[in-house]
């Protein structure tokens, strides 16, 4: 048995031998195990959480003087704490330290154990993203010609599209105002389809801006991420994340459309296709420690997914595809984090 087991236990002992030599029990008296003292409310609460499931005795917080005390009670016979004694002491609770009865002054102290606490997590995120890639896309249009007029040029459009994401990890916390957590987790997040279709403008030259076409892009995303809060003020928590992992860029749905008194031309129909690309984001936002389980996040990333390209053409188009060398994405989202021990 380590150090810190022994002056736990010895200090429940010295308070129940004091409480069980009072000459008279009065029934209406209350009687208190303190398990801890913190500065933190949060940790009070974690603390009081976790200890409820472990005793049929009602657990409390208390603000006393700056503090946030976590009692076990109230007991009315010697009989009755002894009892959660050796529930308490069963269940590895390790930190009650005093038995008060209701004429007996609060003594408090620091919890300062040096290890942090932690808890799995699982999450939910949903939010809006903007899409970024090449200004335009090129396609060799097989006239012939001398560059630039062998090419083709797609503009694209930028529209705001909708994601979501699960996330599932390992949050660890720690009784201090400063870095006051850190996680480890796994994310799944699906980026809707965007249209980024504009105009084609045909050899190069703006006379000839004939058509307007419909391309769709889609990801789905695998990151590991990692996650340190700043600091705690009134359950207030920043922070600054990091992540890679794997983009599955998917593109579909082309079709192109000749405008008025522009006789139609054999349409490419770009196959739909999907690319592989590595992935990071850099991120930054706040965490609201709603209640002990309970965290609502509001989050801001920057994510390079690669690139995107369709699939060939087809007819005389074959041989041919867009593509863009990046696509990078502006993200914000609303979380709702879940904690909760996993055993």
């Amino acid at each position: 048995m380590n150090t810190f087991h022994k002056k736990s236990l010895l200090a429940i002992t010295l308070s129940l031998i004091a409480t069980s030599s009072m000459a008279v029990v009065n029934k209406t008296d209350n009687h208190y195990i303190q398990i801890g003292s913190f500065t933190h409310k949060s940790n009070a609460y974690r603390l009081k959480e976790t200890t409820q499931l472990k005793t049929h005795q009602l657990v409390t917080v208390k603000h006393i003087k700056k503090h946030y005390v976590v009692k076990v009670g109230p007991m009315h016979t010697t009989a009755e704490v002894n009892a959660t004694r050796e529930e308490l002491i069963s269940s590895s609770i390790n930190k009650p330290v005093s038995v008060q009865t209701p004429t007996q002054e609060l003594t408090l102290h620091e919890n300062n154990i040096s290890l942090p606490t932690g808890k799995s997590f699982i999450a939910g995120f949903v939010g809006i993203q903007r899409p970024n890639t090449d200004s335009y896309f090129t396609v060799d249009n097989g006239s012939g010609y001398d560059y630039p007029y062998n090419l083709d040029h797609y503009s694209r459009t930028i529209h705001t599209s909708a994601n979501a994401a699960v996330e599932a990890g390992y949050r660890w916390m720690r009784n201090q105002q400063f870095i006051p957590a850190y996680s480890l987790s796994a994310r799944y997040q699906h980026t809707f389809d965007n249209d980024i279709g504009n105009q084609i403008t045909q050899y190069s030259m703006s006379d000839f801006t004939n058509y307007i076409y419909q391309w769709n892009i889609a990801s789905d995303i695998f990151l590991l991420i990692a996650k340190v809060n700043l600091v705690e003020w009134h359950h207030i928590m920043p922070y600054v994340s990091a992540g890679a992992g794997v983009s599955v860029n998917r593109t579909t749905n082309y079709n192109e459309t000749a405008l008025p008194d522009v006789t139609p031309r054999t349409s490419p129909n770009y196959m739909s296709t999907s690319l592989s690309r590595f992935a990071y984001h850099v991120g930054a936002g706040v965490d609201l420690q709603m209640s002990p389980r309970l965290i609502a996040s509001l989050d801001y990333e920057y994510q390079n997914l690669g690139k995107i390209r369709s699939g060939d053409g087809v007819d005389s188009w074959a041989g041919t595809n867009l593509s863009s060398s990046r696509y990078h994405t502006n993200t914000v989202m609303l979380g709702l984090n879940y904690l909760f021990d996993f055993t």
